[in-house]
């Protein structure tokens, strides 16, 4: 969908109508791969201690996939993932030449005149040095944050289904609020299951 379009049916992010499309990692639980354990722990997510997935997802405002990327291995970092998969990001933020006299007063319009921005989270410092990117500063003291083996081959065609799926869906049916609480407990889920298998192997240490 152009920016031009978006901005008259009211679609455009707020407060960023400047943003073309949000991008984000999502996760998915595997068990521990077969291997050495310098193989294994490749795949091992220190953020969600588990061994698992990565897919860079990117959406439109409307809540519609834009892109997916191959899928990569857990431990791999999210602005990582974002930098090989620059040659979707490099031209999908580029200003169409119907769209250069569109308003843009958003933040990085002058380092990055020919561009949208991408909207991150904050695993994706950095990504201002190449990229018109808006993402949240690391928390610190003094800055709090705003507000069985899978067959590996298979896989990004398996994701790459469930994405045309939920975009077919998504058409019928546009997103609601609920949808966001749903994927935040699914989130927190997997933050429970990695700290408790990683307390129960902390005990098992502590008694062998």
């Amino acid at each position: 969908m152009a920016m031009s379009k978006m901005a008259l049916s009211g679609k455009s992010f707020k407060p960023f109508p400047c943003a073309r499309y949000a991008t984000g990692v999502t996760f998915q639980q595997a068990n521990r791969p077969a291997g050495t354990h310098s193989e294994a722990i490749t795949y091992y997510s220190g953020k969600h201690h588990l061994y698992g997935y990565k897919v860079e997802v990117s959406v439109l405002p409307t809540g519609l996939a834009l892109n997916c990327s191959p899928h990569a291995k857990g431990s791999v970092s999210d602005t990582t993932i974002f930098r090989e998969n620059d040659a979707f990001h490099l031209n999908a933020l580029k200003k169409r030449p119907d769209e250069m006299h569109l308003e843009d007063d958003g933040p990085f319009t002058v380092e990055y005149p020919r561009d949208w921005d991408v909207l991150t989270d904050k695993g994706y410092q950095g990504l201002r040095s190449d990229f018109r990117a808006i993402h949240p500063k690391r928390q610190t003291r003094l800055n709090p944050l705003p507000l069985w083996r899978w067959d590996e081959g298979a896989y990004d065609l398996f994701f790459r289904v469930c994405l045309a799926l939920t975009n077919a869906h998504v058409r019928l049916r546009p997103l609601r609020a609920e949808e966001g609480d749903d994927y935040q407990r699914y989130d927190a889920r997997l933050f429970e299951i990695g700290f408790s298998i990683k307390a129960r192997e902390k005990e098992r240490r502590a008694n062998y």
